[in-house]
């Protein structure tokens, strides 16, 4: 049954009882999946609210009930009415609900509780056409700054990494072990987790260096001096590298010889035909934590800045050098959650107009396609990388999925299968959420 097209026919005090059911049944379905039977408040707060938002995209059925009804009230009532014998005049940009449905009055009020006041409805002069999105996004808008406001200033840091395509793009990927796009059970349990800023259920200390492990995970994916960075970060450049030799583009990865040995520097992570003009490009990739001491003051406050911050000092180590060895030099900076500094973002763009040159192909729209798909490869090999440093540090390198779920659950939810995975709206490309039928 399609959960938004039973609020929108039927009355709010009837369907709200069975709402309020399903959206707990989709946090117990949440739960299930992270591995955990306790979410914290602020997790599932943060899970309700849309992706671009931070959230995963599981809004409430019941707290958009309100704008469901309304929203169905406006669109028919031009049919309504002229089924009525009380046509509206031609015109009229408007109606009196309350001649129309009892419940409009208290509908109206609810709606003006839950929104701010410069989106306050009138039911004596209710619109006619009025969209459920239109109506749901004031309310969308203002959850998304209050979770934000009353967030302490690490949260604050990881809230802004994640506002980003790439940052959640691991969830829009349909999996696919060929594609690159699969994440296992385990590891999609802990990222979920992760993205919450929930890592409770793998606190402790630290099994490599003792040090407390964080519920934002900052430890294990940022600062462990045991930690695995190195295999996230050639994790990232394989996945580069192979995107490029799907498209016929040659590329070398660590380079040794490319600054020469007298340099004593490190080589490029990746080195091509450059992006900028017929010399060689170095490509350097990095991966920043956000809420890590060293960026969180900055990154709580702009988005991104852990990220450029990265960028900018990679151009001040690694610049001057290529440029006196006649290279180019790119550095693709990256959050821990996924964004992507501008000059790495600019990297992209570039590999994907070289494969498509390459291929003799010119389409702006095959253009975006294949960005996209990198976008995604990059964010699930992100994801992938970052659970299992998550569960490195916490000793668990190999998990038993019956560890991470309730043993009494059906054997299929022990495997591949995942209920969050969600689909642009078709009214907002904003928006992506579980698809209204799930």
């Amino acid at each position: 049954m399609r959960v938004v097209y039973l609020s929108r026919v039927l009355a709010y005090r009837l369907s709200l009882a069975f709402l309020i059911a399903f959206d707990e049944l989709v946090m117990d379905a949440l739960r299930a999946i992270a591995g955990t039977h306790s979410l914290s408040a602020r997790a599932l707060t943060q899970a309700r609210l849309r992706l671009a938002d931070a959230g995963l995209g599981l809004r409430s059925a019941a707290d958009h009930a309100v704008a469901a009804r309304i929203s169905s009230l406006s669109s028919t009532a031009h049919i309504v009415l002229r089924h009525l014998g009380r046509p509206a005049p031609d015109g009229a940009a408007n109606f009196d609900a309350t001649r129309l449905d009892d419940e409009a009055e208290d509908l109206v009020e609810l709606y003006n509780e839950s929104v701010p006041e410069a989106h306050h409805l009138d039911s004596e002069a209710l619109a006619f056409g009025l969209k459920q999105e239109e109506l749901s996004r004031p309310k969308d808008l203002q959850d998304a700054e209050n979770f934000f406001e009353s967030a302490p200033l690490e949260d604050k840091a990881r809230l802004r990494s994640q506002h980003d395509y790439v940052s959640y793009a691991w969830l829009l990927a349909p999996p696919s072990k060929e594609a690159g796009t699969y994440i296992p059970h385990a590891e999609f349990g802990v990222a979920i987790l992760y993205w919450l800023g929930d890592l409770r259920r793998w606190g402790g200390h630290c099994a490599k260096c003792n040090e407390l492990l964080d519920a934002l995970g900052t430890h294990a994916t940022g600062s462990c001096l045991h930690g695995r960075h190195g295999k996230r970060h050639k994790a990232i450049i394989r996945v580069i590298c192979a995107f490029l030799t799907s498209h016929g583009v040659p590329s070398d990865t660590e380079t040794p010889h490319l600054f020469g040995t007298a340099d004593l520097r490190r080589p490029a992570d990746i080195a091509l035909e450059s992006l900028l003009s017929h010399q060689i490009c170095a490509i350097d990739v990095t991966v920043v934590t956000a809420p890590c001491p060293t960026y969180c003051d900055e990154a709580a406050l702009v988005d991104g800045s852990a990220a450029l911050l990265k960028q900018r000092d990679k151009y001040e180590l690694y610049g001057e050098l290529c440029r006196v060895h006649d290279l180019d030099f790119i550095p693709i900076a990256i959050e821990s959650y996924g964004r992507i500094a501008p000059g790495g973002m600019y990297a992209l763009k570039q590999i994907i107009a070289l494969c498509l040159s390459n291929n003799h192909e010119a389409d702006s729209s095959a253009h975006q396609v294949q960005l996209r798909f990198l976008k995604q490869r990059i964010s699930v090999c992100l994801v992938r990388e970052n659970a299992d440093m998550i569960l490195y540090c916490a000793g668990r390198r190999f998990i038993n999925p019956n560890d991470l779920v309730d043993p009494h659950a059906p054997e299929e939810t022990l495997h591949d299968t995942c209920l969050l995975y969600t689909s642009p709206s078709p009214r907002d490309g904003l928006l992506s959420r579980m698809p209204s039928s799930a």
